[in-house]
């Protein structure tokens, strides 16, 4: 999907989260599994969601929603 605005607020902050954080709950560089979520109500980009463990963040880095990592470890 191609982004109309990509010069927004929203955009450039979580443009600056992918680029240099890593996912709380899998560790993973976002910039390598990162996809932009988009808000049709307010027609803009307001969270990232990690591919590998399908966490979401907001603009401000915060989790909104946890997802489950795939490596299991042995019990």
């Amino acid at each position: 999907m191609q982004f109309k605005v990509p010069n927004t607020k929203n955009w450039q902050k979580l443009k600056k989260i992918v680029k240099s954080n890593r996912c709380v709950i899998c560790c993973y560089r976002l910039y390598k599994t990162a996809i932009y979520v988009w808000d049709k109500e307010e027609k803009d980009c307001t969270h990232v969601k990690c591919f590998n463990c399908l966490s979401v963040y907001d603009k401000d880095f915060e989790l909104t929603d946890v997802g489950l990592p795939r490596q299991t470890g042995e019990a």
